[in-house]
């Protein structure tokens, strides 16, 4: 699929290919996933360049979106490094409470094969 920009950057069609609902919707599930992917599975801060900072930002987000499953996986990792042990394993339960009850997060999980700790 090709898709063009207009010079203000807004979705426009290229090569006949239509723009409707279901289109917005995959570019909105691959932009999404992008997004959890390099922000939260891949973040290089995380894999140790600077442990403090992701983990004031993931639990910013968890407090935003308490039941966002990447950042309290992301916070288990965080404090397990940061030798925060309670903390850690308080995320790890909490991840996997939101995946027993969230088909949305466990899916998201599966797609972008994301470990969860154990």
């Amino acid at each position: 699929m090709f898709i063009a920009f207009s010079t203000d950057y807004k979705y426009t069609t290229a090569g006949g290919i239509s723009n409707d609902e279901n289109e917005q919707l995959e570019n909105f599930n691959q932009t999404y996933n992008y997004n959890l992917i390099l922000n939260f599975k891949l973040n290089k801060n995380l894999a140790g360049r600077n442990v403090d900072r992701p983990v004031r930002d993931f639990e910013r987000i968890a407090n935003m979106v308490p039941d966002h499953a990447f950042a309290w996986n992301c916070l288990s990792i965080g404090y397990e490094r940061h030798g925060l042990n309670k903390k850690s394993v308080h995320a790890k339960q909490r991840t996997q409470e939101i995946l027993n009850t969230s088909e949305f997060w466990k899916k998201k999980f599966e797609k972008l094969d994301f470990e969860v700790l154990k």
